[in-house]
């Protein structure tokens, strides 16, 4: 069936982070403007249960898009900004937001507020980089449970058919809970995982290679077999996406005059692509001229059609067993996207 304009349904914690009037957010990051949108206050906290023995009470916001009419169950998926903590990353990505509820999914954003600080640089990002696979699996946990304020869409959420995407810090959280393996960057010896198996497909941009968010890999070269990395055990269908202008670095070629540190190994941002297990699921699109910050709220809006429109085709495929596989990175290319299959 046609999907009619999506509604947005806020989820607020602590304080009201806010829907309000005909514009979902003023800020230069969000171009969109959603005008149909009606907002719904409900609650979510957990404990972080840290592994350095340190519990803190955490909450989070959400935005939750859905189509205005529906009569089916709709597949979600679960969106996750980049950086180290945000008040307002709910509220991005609305080019993802209008494409996934115009074709039958329901869009949950999350915002990943900033970790307990401690003054300690390595510290802080060891408890953020546990805190948001943590955030995921909670709001999988409340869906699962009931325990959002979702009304009447909660009888069609299809929690059976579960994706997610995230951007640069969201990479890593979608590779966490896809089955990746980090160690923990305070300690080399301590090994996470937070693998959730109702995430079914997950897309990453701007993925990391080794040594990044605790990764690894034990050859540091795609010219040689690697049997110890942090991809190795995701066995879900996976789509990554980077740019060109990004792929060796950490803050990208066009930025290395300014920054040689950041340079890390040619095609460094493609080893998950090419250490997940060998099975015809895998898919890459390299987009060219496009740095770190294009890959995410900054792109152009073909770049954005062209991100929003081939995920949404993988999660099309791999979701609801829909549409052709080999078009996963065709779609719109006016952008000139390089794809791979393996």
């Amino acid at each position: 069936m046609p999907y009619l304009p999506m509604v947005i349904i806020c989820l607020f914690f602590t304080t009201i982070l806010g829907c309000n009037g005909s514009s979902l957010d003023n800020s230069e990051e969000n171009t969109n403007e959603v005008t149909e949108y009606q907002d719904v206050l409900s609650s979510l906290s957990y404990m972080t249960g840290y592994p350095v023995g340190v519990n803190v009470e955490r909450t989070i916001a959400m935005t939750v898009w859905f189509p205005e009419q529906y009569d089916e169950l709709m597949p979600v998926i679960i969106v996750s900004h980049g950086g180290m903590g945000s008040i307002n990353g709910h509220r991005q990505f609305l080019h993802l937001a209008k494409e996934y509820t115009s074709n039958g999914y329901v869009s949950i954003h999350i915002n990943h507020p900033t970790s307990k600080t401690t003054g300690n640089e390595a510290q802080e990002l060891a408890f953020h980089l546990w805190d948001r696979p943590s955030d995921v699996i909670a709001v999988l946990n409340a869906l699962e449970n009931d325990t959002l304020s979702l009304g009447p869409l909660t009888a069609s959420l299809d929690l059976n058919s579960i994706g997610f995407i995230g951007h640069s810090l969201g990479a890593y959280t979608g590779h966490a809970v896809a089955g990746g393996r980090f160690v923990d960057p305070t300690n080399s010896n301590a090994e996470w995982g937070f693998h959730d198996e109702r995430i079914k497909a997950v897309v990453l941009l701007s993925p990391q290679g080794f040594d990044a968010f605790g990764s690894f890999d034990e050859e540091h070269s795609l010219d040689m077999t690697s049997s110890l990395n942090s991809w190795q055990d995701i066995n879900i269908p996976s789509y990554c996406l980077v740019g060109e202008a990004e792929k060796d670095g950490v803050a990208g070629v066009s930025d290395l005059t300014s920054c040689p540190e950041c340079f890390r190994l040619i095609d460094w941002r493609l080893f998950p692509f090419y250490r997940y297990p060998l099975d015809g699921t895998r898919y890459l699109s390299i987009i060219p001229m496009q740095n770190h910050h294009q890959m995410g709220e900054g792109g152009s809006d073909e770049v954005k059609e062209f991100i929003s429109k081939n995920s949404r085709l993988f999660f099309d495929f791999y979701l609801k067993s829909e549409g052709e596989a080999d078009k996963i990175g065709d779609e719109n290319n006016s952008v000139g996207a390089i794809k791979y299959n393996r």
